[in-house]
């Protein structure tokens, strides 16, 4: 192959800058890239407060509850898992769905690795929205403590049960008897075919229940009105 000059390679041009090549980078150069690299913390955000919360609540929530005073919140225990003593808290308890009134309290201070109870009576619900509810909800009870700029919260779920609508044996089973309603409409053809009953076999055929304070009236009354119930 013959001598090209077109060939030849140019030299670099001072103009374009500095074509040395890049020297291979240090661990020192690495450490100092990746600590700018790394983001910066947040300064301005809230600190958790080193507080366990621990609730007693109903699960249910009926209107036989508000009618009869049940409170939604039995106990909230506050315990202080941190080494110092925590000192002006406020305490917070509302519905997600804010369909009771907030309760708010005030804990002056809890030292370290005590725990404060608290009865709480509220958040109070809404009786007339308990009253007209015709469907089951679920919902989240919150509980907030705050001191200064920083906050601890708990949350648990619950359920907002209709109004005709028993909650179980929790918390109370004795609210079944919110349930019997001798004055309603639906039950007054029940009640005559009981006297009926009692009539045609002769008894006595008013509606007398315990009032005759004897044990044997009561469960003929019984007899006679799941006979007249069954039709």
């Amino acid at each position: 192959m013959g001598y090209d000059p077109e060939m030849m390679p140019l030299p670099p041009d001072p103009s374009e800058g500095d074509h040395n090549p890049p020297r291979p980078q240090s661990e020192d150069d690495l450490a100092s890239g990746a600590a700018s690299a790394a983001p910066t913390p947040d300064r301005g955000s809230a600190a958790e407060l080193p507080l366990a919360i621990d609730i007693e609540h109903a699960e249910r929530v009926s209107f036989a509850m508000h009618q009869n005073r049940v409170r939604l919140v039995s106990r909230l225990s506050l315990t202080n898992a941190g080494e110092v003593a925590l000192e002006d808290l406020r305490v917070l308890l509302s519905l997600a769905n804010n369909e009771a009134t907030p309760f708010e309290a005030r804990v002056s201070r809890i030292g370290p690795g005590e725990t404060y109870n608290l009865e709480p009576d509220g958040p109070r619900l809404d009786g007339t929205v308990l009253a007209t509810r015709t469907e089951r909800e679920r919902t989240t009870l919150r509980a907030r403590v705050e001191a200064g700029a920083a906050s601890v919260e708990h949350r648990t779920e619950l359920d907002l049960l209709p109004f005709d609508q028993w909650g179980g044996l929790s918390p109370c089973p004795e609210l079944l008897a919110a349930f019997v309603t001798p004055n309603h409409p639906a039950l007054v053809p029940v009640l005559r075919g009981a006297r009926e009953m009692l009539h045609a076999a002769g008894e006595h055929d008013a509606i007398d229940g315990y009032q005759s304070a004897s044990r044997t009236r009561a469960v003929r009354l019984a007899e006679v009105g799941f006979a007249s119930l069954a039709g």
